[in-house]
């Protein structure tokens, strides 16, 4: 079944981006122990720094309001990548800045998660319980993301990699569900934003099942 327009770039924003922070984190530790956090926290660098910008013009891409208008200097210079680049330079420098700036950043931060999961909900509280399940082009895509591209990590790195933890982490964070984020930047970038819900409830509901054989196959 063939993907319209406006699904090309959510579908392919779905396989690439997974969620390794809200659910990658507690997976890993849990399964590899806390000594899995470091590898589970390099993993995100890469999802931070291209989710908010080249995830963001797939979107844009599949977006009939925003078709040929991509500025590439913008998606660079969007609110996410502005805090990640001055982060960047914090640590590199060493200053930690004034604590009452962190403790609001740490709150907000904290409520960004859950705030996504509830606009996803209310997103997916507009259609029935058949509509959910019932868009067939979700099932393959799914499957790719959540059984092809775990053995395709798998068995591409196992021959150059000794420590089975990072090959073990790398193939769990590759079979996380899609990324929340997503539907955020649908809803921003007047993507499809029923087609980003769905996919993201079918494969965060199917990491139930996934995350547990493809822990005990390693």
């Amino acid at each position: 079944m063939p993907l319209k327009d406006d699904e090309k770039g959510v579908a392919e924003f779905a396989l690439i981006f997974g969620n390794v922070g809200f659910i990658g984190f507690p997976v890993t530790s849990s399964i590899f122990g806390q000594q899995a956090l470091f590898y589970t926290s390099v993993f995100n660098m890469p999802f931070h720094t291209f989710a908010y910008s080249y995830g963001t013009s797939l979107i844009k891409k599949s977006s009939n309001s925003q078709k040929g208008r991509t500025n590439i200097v913008g998606l660079f210079l969007n609110a996410c990548m502005v805090a990640s680049i001055i982060i960047i330079i914090m640590a590199l420098v060493g200053w930690k800045g004034p604590r009452t700036i962190a403790n609001v950043a740490e709150l907000v931060g904290s409520i960004t998660t859950p705030g996504a999961l509830l606009i996803i909900g209310s997103s997916l509280a507009e259609m029935k319980i058949k509509e959910m399940f019932s868009n067939l082009k979700c099932y393959p895509l799914a499957l790719v993301k959540m059984g092809v591209m775990p053995l395709v990590c798998y068995f591409c790195f196992a021959p150059f990699s000794s420590d089975a933890l990072l090959l073990g982490d790398a193939t769990i964070i590759s079979a996380m569900p899609v990324a929340t984020a997503g539907t955020m930047l649908c809803i921003e970038h007047n993507g499809n934003e029923k087609f980003m819900s769905q996919l993201t409830f079918i494969t965060t509901l199917l990491s139930v099942i996934v995350t547990p054989i493809v822990a005990t196959l390693l």
